[in-house]
């Protein structure tokens, strides 16, 4: 079995963002100052509906309206107004680069006992991590293009 929940996670929930039009008022939460948990929005999709096998490209085929959609998002969020939330992501992505090769290691089952007492260690360190970036992405001033931008941001800098 495959260790790639980090990605898995960042794939669901933009896909449950962009495409089930996954907001506050469709999470069930509308007026709440708290944003949505992670399983209200990747509650969509089940991870064996999604393939993940490296990182993630403009797949072969796409439309170039989808093309055009993508570099849109990718520019968006290297706007001035987008810093606190890259700034809040920066030890989100570092974390997730550091396990890379202990992912790697799970999915080729050859991770030694100390290497997997990291990866818990980095693991645990990762979902607090996560709940920041999170709650920055479901701030009340975030459009749901911003959002979808924000998720599409995590996923490539996030493989590196």
């Amino acid at each position: 079995m495959s260790h790639r929940t980090p990605l898995l996670c960042l794939t669901l929930g933009f896909i449950a963002l962009c495409y089930a039009g996954c907001d506050r008022e469709t999470a069930g939460i509308a007026g709440s100052s708290e944003p949505p948990s992670m399983k209200t929005a990747s509650m969509a999709l089940r991870a064996s509906d999604v393939s993940v096998d490296g990182p993630i490209a403009a797949a072969p085929g796409c439309s170039d309206t989808a093309r055009i959609a993508f570099a849109r998002s990718q520019e968006l969020v290297t706007e001035l107004r987008f810093d606190d939330f890259r700034a809040s992501a920066k030890p989100y992505i570092a974390t997730l680069r550091s396990m890379l090769p202990l992912d790697r290691k799970f999915a080729d089952s050859s991770i030694s006992a100390e290497e997997r007492a990291q990866y818990l260690e980095l693991d645990t360190t990762k979902n607090a991590q996560w709940r920041a970036v999170w709650k920055c992405i479901y701030e009340e001033r975030w459009s749901i293009e911003d959002r979808g931008a924000m998720m599409q941001w995590l996923l490539f800098e996030s493989n590196g």
